[in-house]
């Protein structure tokens, strides 16, 4: 399964495609922290989507889990720099990378490839 880079100029229209075809969908969301791997996870949660926030010179994305209007968690990613998409018949996997050296990794169960 290869990576494929999202162009940063291209972010905002990704985010709202992949909203749009993910929201419902089970994720798993890890963070990883150089020299330590894996900090946090959580599994079979509901993806509802990821926001950009740009405030002054401080750029952040947001990974928001959970079901609606109860229990929702926000994975933040501050000063991400680069988005890779990888994508097979039923998991697609999203890689926030941050210019400190962390990442955000979302995989999703895909709905409609998975009942295919």
């Amino acid at each position: 399964m290869l990576a494929s880079e999202v162009p940063r100029e291209q972010w905002e229209l990704f985010f709202d495609r992949f909203n749009r075809q993910h929201a419902g969908e089970r994720a798993r969301v890890e963070r990883y922290q150089p020299g330590t791997g894996i900090i946090f996870e959580i599994d079979n949660c509901v993806f509802q989507r990821i926001h950009d926030d740009i405030s002054g010179d401080r750029h952040r994305l947001g990974v928001v889990v959970g079901e609606p209007y109860q229990n929702q968690e926000t994975f933040l990613m501050t000063d991400p720099r680069q988005l890779l998409l990888s994508e097979d018949e039923s998991i697609h996997t999203l890689q926030i990378h941050g210019t400190d050296g962390r990442s955000l990794v979302v995989r999703l169960i895909c709905k409609t490839k998975a009942a295919a």
